[in-house]
């Protein structure tokens, strides 16, 4: 790696860097934990879907009950469901709510459910396609917040359209002025463990003499806000003097913390260590995971490392600062 710290060099200034790099994310999480306690998460009526043409019900039901499960997971509002809708309204609001189709008929329907939010929606086949639209209206105002939709063609276009399903609700969550509604999980949906396994390419920026990439895996496990992540990365050969010493895999350690885990971008901080023994490392990050349907996503990161323990001085810079790009999958 190519020497260009310069008058940087010194470890207190690394350190210092270091310091400052993880105390940000320590008080952004200080406030992100504060606000929570603070604020609750707005209401949502699920009304539920209207079967359009070449469309069966039994089919639409299910996609509705689809929907219903991956909102409460988003955990962004406190979701009443299609079946407490139906127990609370009398015969007559059930005849009006099958023949409502305008944003001032459903909001005067959820009003009195006592809801501040109402999600409604269509499902149909056009041809060979499928077509799921769904509406995010404010009940106060009587107004649509977004409407978006998703359509699918080919085989098994019905599972397919599912794996769109939670992308979709991610874009109207997003659309929502309310910052609770983006910003916050509901407790059942923090607490849910989620793997992920991911491939990565890394390198150090400032190394303009030697700019290699690195390829790694990744495999994290913890909750849509917090979790732990190890990384296997290979280092390739950098073509040393005989004698010199080859560290061909690193293994990085750290904790991440999602600031808006219910959104589509997700910011994050993470802190750890990098280990290539006997080489030593602290680290500090910050980048953003990108969400790509119901399960998959991208990132790219951007860390300061700081080696504590270096006896290897021609394979790594006491200071570093590597960017990162990658995807993966949550199991």
């Amino acid at each position: 790696m190519g020497d260009w710290t310069g008058g940087f060099r010194g470890p207190r200034a690394g350190l210092f860097v270091l310091c400052v790099l993880l105390a940000l994310p320590a008080s952004a999480l200080a406030e992100a934990v504060k606000g929570e306690e603070e604020a609750p998460l707005p209401s949502l009526g699920f009304l539920g879907m209207t079967a359009g043409a070449g469309v069966e019900e039994d089919q639409t039901k299910a996609v509705a009950d689809y929907i219903q499960t991956d909102l409460v997971a988003i955990g962004a509002y406190r979701v009443m469901g299609q079946s407490e809708i139906q127990a609370l309204l009398d015969l007559e609001s059930k005849k009006q709510l099958m023949g409502c189709g305008e944003a001032s008929c459903i909001a005067e329907i959820a009003g009195a459910l006592g809801t501040d939010r109402a999600l409604t929606g269509t499902l149909a086949r056009l041809g060979e396609s499928v077509i799921l639209n769904l509406s995010l209206l404010d009940v106060d105002d009587a107004k649509v917040i977004l409407r978006a939709g998703r359509r699918v063609e080919g085989a098994g276009t019905l599972e397919k359209l599912l794996d769109q399903v939670r992308s979709l609700l991610l874009e109207l969550v997003d659309a929502d002025p309310e910052a609770e509604a983006r910003n916050r999980l509901a407790a059942g949906a923090s607490t849910r463990l989620i793997m992920d396994l991911g491939l990565r390419l890394d390198g150090d920026l400032l190394a303009a003499a030697d700019l290699r990439p690195i390829p790694g895996l990744t495999f994290s496990l913890g909750t849509q806000r917090a979790a732990g992540e190890v990384t296997l990365l290979w280092v390739p050969s950098s073509g040393l003097a005989p004698g010199g010493v080859e560290r061909p895999f690193v293994l990085r350690l750290q904790g991440r913390y999602q600031f808006r885990p219910a959104s589509r971008i997700q910011p994050f901080a993470a802190g750890g260590v990098v280990l290539a023994i006997p080489d030593l490392a602290l680290r500090a990050a910050f980048g953003a995971r990108f969400a790509l349907g119901s399960r998959f996503y991208a990132l790219t990161e951007l860390a300061f490392e700081r080696f504590l323990v270096q006896e290897s001085p021609e394979l790594f810079d006491p200071n570093a600062f590597v960017f990162g790009a990658g995807f993966g999958v949550s199991l």
